[in-house]
C-alpha cells in the first residue's frame, strides 16, 4: 500500500512548477527519474516502507501535492490549440468525428482545472517538436488535411520587482501579443519586449501554427519566467505568495523520497564491492555508447559479467536485474534523451498510427469500450497502454521506448529461468543473449516504434516468470499467469496458441523431452489444478472477447472483423512456409540477425523429434517454443521486421543455450572413470534433478 502511495504522490501533479513537480514528466530529470527509475525501484524493492521515515516522506508530499492542488493556482500559461475546421470522417480504419475543432493534448493538467486549456505551459518551446501539439498527427491525416493551427496562450505574470518581460516567436506565426489589455507589436524576427512594473499582469498572445518553423519562448529579465517570476494561468489569490516554497518543498521531498528508495534497494541487494563496480563501469559505457553509432552493439558488452568471479550465484531474477538489467537500462534512458517532451510524427499507412489515434479516443474522448473499432481489425490492447504512457510522459512518445525496454528485459528474466536447466553461467549468458540478439537484430526496428508486439511478447513473458512459480504454489498464480497471457494475446491475436503452449511450463524445468515417450511421466509431474485454473482464465479472457463483438456486431465470435480474414493462410503451403519462415527468422527475406532465432526453433524440433543428445533439452521450454511458431500456421506472418518474432527471443536464445551446453558436453574430453562424463547431457537427464526446480 505505501510502494502505490508513494508512486501516487511522486506521479501527482502539482500546481506548483518545479523539478520533480509529477506528469506529465516533459523534463529530462523528471522522465529518467519518474519514468524509468522509479517503475524499475517500485518493482525491485519494496522494503524501504518498512521504514518510518520513508512513510512520513510519503505522506508529507502527498500533503504537498494536494495543498497545492485545493489551495493554490495553476503555474503556467493557459494554451488553447484549435482547428481550423472541425476534425470528421475517417482517419486510417478510426471514425472520428469532432464538431468543435478543439484539439487537447495529453497533459492531464489541462484537464484538472476550470479553465479551457488544451495545455498548461510551463517551459519553453524551441521548436515544432517541443510543443505539446501530438494532434498534428490528426490533421496531417484527415481528409483533406489540415495544415493550420490557431494558438492562443493566456495568463497572469505576478513579479515582486520591475523588470522585463520578453517573447520570442517566428514571423511566420504572425503573433499577436498582448499585455495588459495593450497590443504589442512584434519586431521583424518574431520578438517582442516590454517593461513591467511589480504587480498582476495580464498576457495574452494569438498565433497561426503553420509549416515547420514554430517558437515560443518568454523571457523574464532573460531567465525562465516560471522560476524568476510568479506565473499563473488566472489571477494570482493570497495564497499564492508561497507558490515557489512549496515547488521547493516537493522538490526537495520528492528527491529526499527516492534517495532512500534507492538507499535501501542498494543494501538489499547484498553485492559485493566488484560487482557494484560492474554495475557502475557497465551502465556508463553502455550510456556513452548509446550517443554513438555503436549503440546496438554496446549491449555485447553485457557478456563481461561472465568474468565476473561467483557470478553464477547471481543467476536469480535479483541479480540478473542488478548486473544486467541496470546497465541495460542505462543505454534506454541516454537512447531517450532526444525524445523526452517532444511528440512523433506517425506516418499514414502504418499501425503505429491506428494505435495512437485510438488511444487519442479513448482517453480524451472517452471511448473507453469501443476504442476507435467495433471490430478489432488492428490489435485490441496495444491502444490502451499506449494511452495510458502519454497521459504520464505528455505528447511525447518516450514512454513507448520505456515501456519495450521493459518488456525486453522481462523476456531475459524468462531466458535466464529457462536457461538453469544447462547450468547458471548458461543461463545468465541466454539472458544477455535475449537482449542481445534484440539489439542487434530484426527486432530492434520494433523499439519504441509505437506497435504492439513487444508489449504482447512482454506479457507473455510475465505469465511465463508467474508459471514456472505456479508449479509448486497455489491456484492465485496460476490465475495471475493466466490473466497475464489473456492480455498477451490481447496484445497479438496470433498469440492464442502461444498463451497455450505457455502451459507447458508446469512442467518441471529439467524434465527432458525424452520424457514424451513416457505420457504418464508427464501427467504426474503436471500440478493439475494450477493448470486447469489457468486454463480456465485463458478461455474467460476468450469469452470477453467475443461478448464485446457481439454487443458491438451482433455475433459471438472471437475472429469477426479482426485482420484474420485478410492474412488466413489457409494452410496454403507456399503461404505457410513464408510465414514460419518469416517467423522463425525474425524478417520476410533471409536475415542472418536472426540466425539464433532459428536455431533455438530448429533445436526445439530436434527435442520433441527425439534426435539423440537434443532429445535431452527440456522438455517445457522446447514446447513452449513449438506453440509460439504455431500462430504463423493460421496467420500469416508478414510487415515489420521482428514483428512475429519477438516472443520467441527468450525461448530460443535458452534453447541455443543449452543446446551448446549439451554439445560441448558429448565432446568434451574427460579422464576414464569420471562420473560426469557424459557432460551437461547428464546434467539435464540425471533421474535425481529431472523433477527439481531451479
Amino acid at each position: 500500500m505505501w510502494a502505490a502511495a508513494a508512486a501516487l504522490a511522486l506521479l501527482w501533479p502539482a500546481h506548483a512548477v518545479g523539478p520533480l513537480d509529477g506528469i506529465p514528466l516533459d523534463t529530462r530529470l523528471e522522465a529518467i527519474v519518474l519514468g524509468l527509475m522509479l517503475p524499475a525501484l517500485w518493482w525491485f524493492d519494496r522494503s524501504v516502507f518498512d521504514w518510518a521515515p520513508a512513510r512520513l516522506l510519503v505522506a508529507a508530499l502527498l500533503a504537498l501535492k494536494i495543498a497545492s492542488t485545493l489551495a493554490l493556482t495553476q503555474a503556467g500559461f493557459c494554451t488553447e490549440f484549435r482547428a481550423e475546421r472541425p476534425i470528421a470522417g475517417r482517419i486510417q480504419a478510426i471514425d472520428f468525428d469532432d464538431p468543435s475543432g478543439e484539439l487537447p493534448s495529453w497533459d492531464l493538467r489541462a484537464r484538472s482545472n476550470a479553465a479551457h486549456c488544451s495545455a498548461i505551459t510551463a517551459r519553453s518551446y524551441l521548436s515544432r517538436a517541443d510543443f505539446p501539439a501530438w494532434f498534428v498527427n490528426l490533421l496531417d491525416n484527415t481528409e483533406p488535411a489540415q495544415s493550420r493551427v490557431v494558438m492562443h496562450v493566456s495568463g497572469v505574470v505576478a513579479p515582486s520587482a520591475a523588470g522585463t518581460l520578453s517573447l520570442q516567436t517566428t514571423p511566420e506565426m504572425n503573433a499577436r501579443i498582448e499585455v495588459d489589455g495593450r497590443q504589442i507589436a512584434p519586431s521583424r524576427d518574431g520578438r517582442i519586449a516590454v517593461g513591467l512594473d511589480a504587480g498582476v499582469h495580464t498576457v495574452s498572445t494569438s498565433a497561426i501554427l503553420t509549416g515547420s518553423t514554430w517558437m515560443f519562448e518568454p523571457l523574464w529579465n532573460g531567465s525562465d519566467p516560471w522560476r524568476s517570476a510568479h506565473v499563473s494561468i488566472v489571477p494570482p489569490s493570497r495564497l499564492d505568495v508561497i507558490t515557489p516554497w512549496v515547488a521547493v518543498a516537493i522538490a526537495i521531498t520528492a528527491a529526499a523520497l527516492i534517495a532512500c528508495w534507492l538507499l535501501q534497494a542498494a543494501r538489499s541487494a547484498h553485492l559485493h564491492a566488484l560487482e557494484w563496480t560492474w554495475i557502475v563501469t557497465a551502465s556508463c559505457a553502455l550510456a556513452w555508447l548509446g550517443a554513438t553509432r555503436f549503440d546496438r552493439a554496446a549491449v555485447l558488452l553485457l557478456f563481461g559479467v561472465l568474468m565476473l568471479p561467483g557470478v553464477w550465484r547471481r543467476a536469480n531474477v535479483r541479480g540478473t536485474f542488478l548486473l544486467i538489467g541496470i546497465p541495460w537500462l542505462a543505454l534506454v534512458g541516454r537512447l531517450s534523451l532526444d525524445q523526452i517532451a517532444r511528440f512523433s510524427i506517425y506516418t499514414r499507412g502504418n499501425d503505429w498510427l491506428t494505435y495512437q489515434v485510438s488511444a487519442y479516443r479513448i482517453y480524451r474522448f472517452g471511448y473507453w469500450l469501443e476504442a476507435g473499432e467495433k471490430a478489432f481489425y488492428y490489435q485490441p490492447l496495444y491502444r490502451w497502454i499506449c494511452g495510458a504512457l502519454h497521459t504520464v510522459f505528455g505528447d511525447s512518445s518516450v514512454g513507448e521506448l520505456y515501456w519495450d525496454a521493459g518488456c525486453l528485459l522481462a523476456g531475459a528474466l524468462v531466458a535466464l529461468h529457462l536457461g538453469k536447466a544447462a547450468g547458471r553461467r548458461w543461463a545468465l549468458g541466454a539472458a544477455i543473449a535475449t537482449l542481445a540478439v534484440a539489439a542487434l537484430g530484426p527486432v530492434w526496428y520494433l523499439i519504441g516504434r509505437g506497435l504492439a508486439e513487444i508489449s504482447a511478447a512482454g506479457f507473455a513473458a510475465l505469465a511465463a516468470l508467474r508459471l514456472m512459480r505456479a508449479r509448486d504454489q497455489t491456484v492465485p498464480a496460476a490465475c495471475i499467469a493466466g490473466a497475464l497471457a489473456v492480455l498477451a494475446y490481447y496484445g497479438r491475436l496470433n498469440h492464442m496458441l502461444f498463451a497455450g503452449g505457455l502451459l507447458a511450463l508446469v512442467l518441471p524445468l529439467r524434465l527432458p523431452a525424452r520424457a514424451i515417450r513416457d505420457p504418464r511421466r508427464i501427467l504426474s509431474r503436471i500440478n493439475v489444478r494450477s493448470a486447469t485454473a489457468y486454463v480456465a482464465v485463458l478461455v474467460v479472457g476468450l469469452a470477453l472477447l467475443a461478448t464485446r463483438m457481439w454487443y458491438y456486431g451482433g455475433r459471438f465470435s472471437i475472429f469477426q472483423g479482426t485482420g484474420l480474414a485478410l492474412n488466413y493462410t489457409g494452410f496454403e503451403p507456399a503461404k505457410v512456409l513464408h510465414s514460419v519462415f518469416a517467423t522463425v527468422i525474425g524478417n520476410e527475406s533471409f536475415d542472418p540477425r536472426g540466425l539464433p532465432i532459428l536455431a533455438g526453433v530448429v533445436a526445439a524440433a530436434l527435442a520433441v523429434a527425439q534426435v539423440p543428445a537434443f532429445a535431452s533439452l527440456p522438455l517445457g521450454a522446447s514446447l513452449v517454443c513449438l506453440s509460439g511458431v504455431a500462430g504463423a500456421f493460421v496467420a500469416h506472418a508478414h510487415g515489420y521486421p521482428g514483428r512475429f518474432s519477438v516472443h520467441l527471443l527468450p525461448v530460443t536464445t535458452a534453447l541455443l543455450f543449452a543446446s551448446a551446453s549439451v554439445l560441448i558436453g558429448l565432446f568434451r574430453v574427460r579422464p576414464a572413470g569420471d562420473p560426469s562424463h557424459q557432460g551437461a547431457t547428464a546434467v539435464l537427464t540425471s533421474p535425481a534433478t529431472a523433477h527439481r526446480n531451479p
